[in-house]
Formats: C-alpha cells, structure tokens, sequence
C-alpha cells in the first residue's frame, strides 16, 4: 500500500503581501479612540490668607485678654467682700477710746471685738474667776476701779473662765496690762514661776514635782504664798535657777481639778 505525503508545501506562495495595513471598508466606521487633551493644572488656594489669620490671631488675643482682666476683677470684689465682712479696725490717734464687747457665755465667757490694737478691760464683780485667755488673775493688772487689763488676742476674743453672766468687758486704746505672765501651755524651756489653782479651796497640803525634781512634798497649803479672789485660791512658786521639765501637782484634802500655769524663758 503506498504512502501518502500530507506534508502542505508553501514555497511558491509569498506571505508578504498578507503583512500589508488592512485597508478601512467603506461605510465601516472605525473603533472610537480618545486623544488626550492638553494637562490642565489645578491650583488649590491657600484656606488661611495673610490678613485672614492675622485677623483670627488679633481677635484670640484680644478674647483672653478680656477674660484675664474679668478674672482678675472678679477675685478682687470676692476678696474685698470677704474683708468687708470681717472688719478690722485699727484704733489709733491721741483721743482714748473705750468700746463695749458683746459677750456670750457657756462652761466659759467668751467676748468679742472686731477691733485691734488695744486691750480687754474686765470686771467681774463677784464673780468667780480662775483666769483671763488663759493667764492666771494673779498676773493680771487690776486698776483702782477693780477693773482687770487683760493683754489683747491675736483673734480678737477674750475668754474668761469660768462663765458668769455679770462679767462686762469693753475693749480700750488705752493699755496699761502686764508683759510678762505665766499661763497654760507657756512657750520657752527654763520655768521661772508656777501658778495653780484648784477649782476649789479644798487642799490642806500639797506636792510639787518639776521633772524628776521634789520641789513641794507634804507642804501645807497655808505655807504657800498665794492670793485670793472671791473665794478662788490662786498659789504660787517662784523658781530658782534653771530647771526644765514637765509640771505636775498633787495634794490632800480633796481631789478637785487644778489649773496649771507657768512662765517660761
């Protein structure tokens, strides 16, 4: 059986005619293309100009300026209302002033000023009194009218112990109290004097200790230099030599409450 050549011989045919543009067909429209335009720029414009932002700054200044100022005037009417409602009068000049405090009173009577650079003069009549803001009546100046001078107070109150509602006082530019005095918890070291007083006229004897110190043992109460006042016994001790520590007295007689006083340096 022969064999057949399928083999396609293309030598005698030239392809280069095929590689030739292909023409447009008439009454054929072509495929639609876009030519690029020319590139257009666009130019953002700056949101804050010169003058606009200087504009804007200047009135910011000008808006905490005006809130600086009315704080500023708000604190000052609140402080000026605050010592408007705590006056302080500072009594001054030649002319000698003489005002009536008001007084109230409970365990204690507790008068009060609203005034400054004076002092406290008191009567008491028959009052029973132990001290003046803490200072024993037996340091206290009593004048020919047995009025007591009484050193002023950094806060403008006197309390006198104890209560008793025949106590007057008024306060006076004229001073003539005494500087120097023992009194409840005395600032200083070295004690130079003691003053106690029980809150009744009940010991018959007593004992004094400073420290570690024996001062009075068993010491009878009419040994003692002391004063009286309506009824109230007031004793003292004048010490010699520098000694320090704390205070204690005891006695017999009675187990009454006493008040404590001393004068430091």
């Amino acid at each position: 059986m022969s064999q057949v050549n399928t083999k396609l011989d293309l030598s005698g045919i030239s392809l280069q005619k095929f590689a030739t543009k292909r023409q447009a067909r008439p009454g054929v429209k072509q495929k639609f293309q876009i030519t690029p335009g020319p590139t257009v720029v666009v130019e953002t414009s700056n949101p804050c100009s010169t003058k606009l932002c200087f504009g804007a700054l200047l009135f910011i200044i000008v808006v905490i300026a005006l809130f600086s100022v009315f704080t500023s005037s708000s604190s000052s009417i609140d402080s000026v209302s605050y010592v408007s409602a705590q006056p302080v009068k500072q009594l001054s000049g030649g002319l000698r002033k003489i005002i009536r405090m008001q007084c109230t009173h409970d365990s204690s009577t507790h008068c009060s000023t609203k005034n400054d650079g004076g002092e406290y003069v008191v009567n008491i009549k028959s009052c029973l009194v132990y001290d003046f803001n803490g200072i024993p009546f037996t340091d206290i100046y009593r004048d020919e009218q047995q009025n007591w001078h009484v050193p002023p107070s950094s806060d403008m109150t006197l309390i006198v112990n104890k209560a008793c509602k025949d106590i007057t006082a008024t306060y006076d530019t004229n001073t003539k109290y005494i500087r120097t005095y023992p009194m409840k918890n005395s600032p200083g070291k070295y004690i130079k004097k003691i003053v106690w007083i029980p809150v009744e006229n009940c010991y018959t004897e007593f004992n004094l200790m400073i420290g570690t110190h024996n001062v009075l043992e068993g010491t009878p109460s009419t040994m003692i230099t002391h004063k009286k006042l309506n009824g109230v016994v007031a004793y003292i001790y004048n010490v010699d030599g520098k000694i320090d520590g704390s205070i204690s007295v005891t006695g017999k007689g009675c187990k009454k409450p006493i008040h404590i006083y001393s004068e430091k340096n």
